[in-house]
């Protein structure tokens, strides 16, 4: 992720992501890619379908771009995130999100929330995934150099063992 690798995290990636899960009173650590703590409650915290415009810059989808899905999660944001002072990439016309109709935060190219798209039910949402996974891969083969992944391997060349 630190070198640039597209991730789209939903639900639970995004608590994966985030620095730790806190249940009845013990910490669970997690990646730490966002720098805050999840705490998982009894009752849900989102729950239903979801509408979202996208609203501020991310890998994945241009400003303007309505999408659909829902959401069902018993966990939040330990603290306060006030969404006029933090750049959420969607603005929820409904639903919940992270926190009062807002969804979505980045670092890098990572883009982690709640709502789960409904890939059937939003056309730009495979373009988007492969046109990230197609930057990324230029951005590699520009500062690496070609490594060949994508050509034939020879039957005389084996492949390695012991990965």
């Amino acid at each position: 992720m630190e070198a640039g690798l597209p991730v789209y995290a939903e639900c639970g990636g995004l608590m994966f992501l985030c620095r730790g899960i806190r249940h009845q009173e013990k910490l669970y650590p997690m990646v730490g890619v966002f720098p805050f703590e999840i705490i998982l409650g009894t009752k849900p915290q989102g729950h239903g379908y979801t509408v979202m415009e996208c609203v501020n810059p991310n890998p994945f989808y241009p400003k303007g771009t309505i999408l659909r899905g829902h959401e069902f999660h018993y966990s939040r944001i330990a603290g306060r995130l006030d969404p006029g002072s933090f750049p959420f990439v969607f603005r929820l016309n409904k639903g919940h999100g992270i926190v009062a109709g807002w969804d979505g935060i980045c670092y890098k190219n990572v883009l982690a929330g709640y709502s789960h798209l409904h890939a059937a039910g939003n056309e730009l949402w495979a373009d988007a995934m492969i046109a990230a996974a197609g930057s990324y891969k230029r951005l590699k083969t520009s500062i690496s150099g070609d490594c060949g992944l994508d050509r034939v391997r020879p039957e005389s060349q084996s492949i390695p063992t012991g990965y």
